[in-house]
């Protein structure tokens, strides 16, 4: 359904202790682009890791929702063993994130953040999706220079697919713009 669903922190550390102690695991990654939407569940999750000196590093490859952190919520990553960030952030025009992706993130904070992640020691990597319905050259060109301006480590730029059931097929649909 369209629940957002959670483990408790104490669960999610007695797993890393257990494949830890019994498996001699080193690195963790987090499969969860929600990591950060409840700041209180990650404020736990990562003081647990930090109180329990897990000696655990980890990151997360699927992109992180860059609209719910903050430079605290960085500095408690990195120090929980956190070394890589994927900033969800899908474009380097704020018109298209803000009329085509309708995503609620503004760039103007984003770009401190990224800053503030490599100043602490963090690698940053970035998730850019390219034509959007209604982006113009002009705005692909933006995301182009966006990248390059903030120095990414890495870049996973991808293709817009409208999939059947998704908001973006409906208005690829809606608006004619499959071509036959």
């Amino acid at each position: 359904g369209n629940r957002y669903r959670r483990r408790s922190p104490e669960k999610i550390i007695e797993e890393m202790e257990y494949l830890r102690d019994k498996y001699d695991l080193r690195e963790i990654i987090f499969e969860d682009d929600n990591i950060t939407l409840n700041n209180d569940h990650a404020n736990e999750l990562f003081d647990l890791m930090i109180n329990r000196k897990l000696g655990i590093i980890w990151t997360v490859p699927n992109g992180i929702a860059a609209f719910t952190l903050s430079p605290q919520i960085l500095i408690k990553m990195k120090e929980s063993g956190c070394y890589k960030v994927n900033f969800a952030i899908e474009s380097g025009s704020q018109r298209v994130l803000d009329e085509v992706i309708n995503k609620p993130l503004k760039l103007k904070k984003v770009v401190p953040l990224i800053k503030h992640a490599k100043a602490i020691g963090l690698e940053v990597g970035g998730f850019f999706i390219l034509g959007m319905p209604g982006e113009t050259l002009e705005e692909i060109r933006e995301t182009f220079q966006f990248i390059r301006r903030n120095k990414l480590f890495s870049t996973n730029l991808s293709i817009a697919v409208p999939l059947p059931g998704s908001k973006l097929y409906d208005s690829v649909v809606q608006n004619g713009y499959f071509v036959h």
